[in-house]
């Protein structure tokens, strides 16, 4: 027999986990479903201070905070001229992925969420005005009937969606290094075309990017 829920979410990575913790504290049955085991190393681990209010909101914010992940004080920006930017209150945070996606899944699960995980995606139809949905997870089949689906499983997405663009195209090349006399701080920097993006990891590492034209790539050799 099939089991009504509310929403049922797919993707449990910080957007998938914050809706989720949120749609369950209004009081709605919400599944998630979630292919990947956790931790995993994934890219995205620098938080914007904008990113604080929102996990605050759905009480994460003391879990967050006994993390003690690395606050951003500072930031060298070299655009058209090089400048430090100093945040006293550091706003910012640098995460382990890893651990701060599996902590806001936790979290979401302590809110009421049921979390499927690692889960396969069997099925996706919508009839009746009802989205049917068998996932396959814990050895067996589960078989939901769903008012709302969520489609939280990032830029491949799993929902039918029309995508209109809007910005030129670019891409991002990204190197994990190790080593002496690496920044302990952010760095963006332009290039004539590109431009370039690290940031230190709380495991030592530093990710480094880089974004370019993939027209530029391309007619490289090598």
């Amino acid at each position: 027999m099939p089991t009504t829920t509310d929403i049922c979410i797919i993707g449990g990575g910080p957007a998938g986990c914050v809706l989720g913790a949120r749609l369950a504290q209004f009081g709605l049955d919400v599944c998630l479903v979630e292919r990947a085991e956790f931790p995993r190393r994934h890219l995205g681990e620098s938080l914007s201070p904008g990113v604080i209010p929102l996990l605050a909101s759905i009480g994460a914010g003391p879990a967050i905070e006994a993390a003690g992940y690395p606050r951003v004080r500072k930031v060298s920006v070299h655009w058209e001229v090089e400048q430090e930017r100093d945040d006293p209150d550091g706003q910012g945070m640098l995460v382990d992925r890893g651990h701060f996606d599996r902590l806001l899944l936790e979290h979401a699960r302590a809110c009421g969420v049921r979390v499927l995980q690692p889960a396969a995606l069997e099925k996706l139809e919508r009839r009746a005005g009802v989205w049917s949905v068998a996932v396959w997870a814990e050895g067996r089949m589960t078989n939901l009937e769903v008012r709302l689906m969520a489609d939280a499983s990032g830029r491949a997405g799993v929902l039918p969606h029309c995508r209109r663009r809007t910005e030129p195209q670019t891409l991002a090349l990204y190197a994990y290094w190790m080593g002496n006399g690496l920044p302990d701080y952010p760095r963006i920097q332009a290039g004539a075309a590109a431009w370039y993006w690290g940031v230190p990891l709380p495991d030592g590492l530093y990710n480094t990017l880089v974004f370019l034209d993939p027209r530029d790539l391309r007619a490289m050799r090598g």
